[in-house]
This record gives C-alpha cells, sequence and structure tokens, in this order.
C-alpha cells in the first residue's frame, strides 16, 4: 500500500499517510484532485518539465477529460504541440463537449500553421459555450491577421458587445478601419482605448497616422509628439513629426 499524494509506501493496516495526513480509503476523485493540484503547483513555480513528468502520471493513473486536457494544456504551453493535440484529443473521448479541450486544441492547431483547422475548434467552441470570449477573440485576431477584415470586425464587434470590458478589441477596430480608410472611425476607436491606457506610445501613433491620413496635421504632429514623448526610440513617430511640419509650414 502506498500514498498515492507522496507515493511512500504505508503499512497495510494505515489508515492515514503518517506523512500528509490524506486518508488512504479516500476516493479517487480525491487521489485524482491531489495529484492533478500536485502536478500544477510544479507548473505555477516555472518548473515546467516536473509538471508534465507528473502530469504523465496522473493521466496513467487518473485518465479523465480534465486530466487529459491539463496534460495537454501544459505541454501547449510549454510548445510541445503533437504531445498536447493528442492528450486533448483524449480529452475530447471522455467528453467530446469539453469546451477548454475544444479552445486549446485550437491554440495548438493555429501555433502548428493549421489555421482552418484552428478555425473550425474555435467556432466549435463558441459552439458549446457562446460566452467563451476567448475563442470570439482569437477568431477575431486569424482574421485580421489573414486581411479578412470584415469577418475579424464582426467577431471583434460581437465580442464588445457581449463582453464591454474587453477594451483591447477597439485597438484592433482601429487598426482595420485605418487598414481600411475609415479615418474617423479608427481615431474613435483609438480615443476610446485612451481613456483605460493614456501610457501606450503604439495607440498615440496610430491616432497621430490616422489624423495624418486626413491631413489633420497639428493633431497629428501632438499625437507623434506624445508617441516620442513616451518612446523616444519609436522607429517611426520622429519621420512622421518632421513631415506633419513641413506639412504645416507650407500651408501658411
Amino acid at each position: 500500500m502506498h500514498c498515492k499524494h507522496c507515493e511512500i509506501d504505508l503499512p497495510k493496516e494505515a489508515k492515514f499517510c503518517f506523512n500528509c495526513g490524506i486518508p488512504v480509503a479516500a476516493n479517487s476523485v480525491s487521489h485524482s484532485l491531489l495529484a492533478l493540484a500536485k502536478a500544477l503547483s510544479f507548473e505555477s513555480q516555472g518548473k515546467v518539465k516536473r509538471a508534465i513528468k507528473e502530469m504523465e502520471q496522473v493521466v496513467k493513473d487518473h485518465p479523465s477529460c480534465e486530466t487529459y486536457m491539463y496534460y495537454g494544456q501544459i505541454l501547449l504551453f510549454s510548445g510541445e504541440l503533437k504531445q498536447a493535440i493528442e492528450a486533448l484529443k483524449n480529452a475530447l473521448k471522455e467528453n467530446p463537449l469539453h469546451t477548454r479541450s475544444h479552445f486549446n486544441l485550437g491554440l495548438a492547431w493555429m501555433r502548428m500553421g493549421k489555421i482552418n483547422t484552428a478555425i473550425d475548434f474555435f467556432k466549435k467552441t463558441l459552439s458549446i459555450n457562446e460566452d467563451f470570449h476567448i475563442a470570439r477573440y482569437w477568431l477575431g485576431l486569424i482574421y485580421m491577421n489573414s486581411s479578412d477584415y470584415e469577418n475579424a470586425k464582426h467577431y471583434f464587434e460581437v465580442l464588445f458587445r457581449k463582453s464591454p470590458d474587453y477594451h483591447i478589441v477597439h485597438y484592433h477596430l482601429g487598426a482595420i478601419a485605418l487598414q481600411t480608410g475609415e479615418f474617423d472611425e479608427a481615431i474613435s476607436h483609438f480615443q476610446h482605448l485612451l481613456k483605460y491606457i493614456d501610457d501606450d506610445a503604439g495607440i498615440y501613433f496610430y491616432t497621430g497616422v490616422a489624423y495624418y491620413r486626413q491631413g489633420v496635421y497639428v493633431k497629428a504632429k501632438e499625437a507623434f509628439a506624445k508617441t516620442m514623448e513616451l518612446n523616444p526610440d519609436h522607429p517611426k513617430a520622429k519621420i512622421y513629426y518632421e513631415d506633419c511640419l513641413y506639412e504645416l509650414e507650407t500651408l501658411l
């Protein structure tokens, strides 16, 4: 007989582990949770290899949707993508409607470069739980990075409508508007974001670009000046700032 938590041998007559105090007769669910907690504690300490090793044993001793999912998640975050996908598939064999497993598979396939497969898993995640907002966020990013601005805008707008605290969505919607020439809309999104994040040089820079493309050089100059104040080494702000000065001098 041995303690499944401490992995030390115990006398046959023992009712409690003399090391950790866990009842020997504790049910398997309790053992599973303890083993899982032990593995995840190593992950939280940054001991990823040890966490993976612990989780390998956890899924052997306590195979379940949750243990496979956490095993796959640790593998995913450590870059072991093929192993992660296999573990997450095992999680779905135990529970085909497990939301987090579908989402993590979306992340894994995306990092493998299988974008269409990733999209399918993120959409499946939302079909199971429409409030799993991070899946909607990643769909927006995928479509935006693929220059499919219509779909990207759709997912970001729905996300913000359902979860207004996702203020970062305004950054992406502003970037899309900037790309599609909707400069007033871009400025509106960036200004909204500045109410919550007023020390980000990038937001001021893109605000300046929007004003610059409208020919509103005074406001553009102010935005680029703020960009350089926050980030003196910004690679483009100084060039735009000097262009604004030139344009303003030409107008005088």
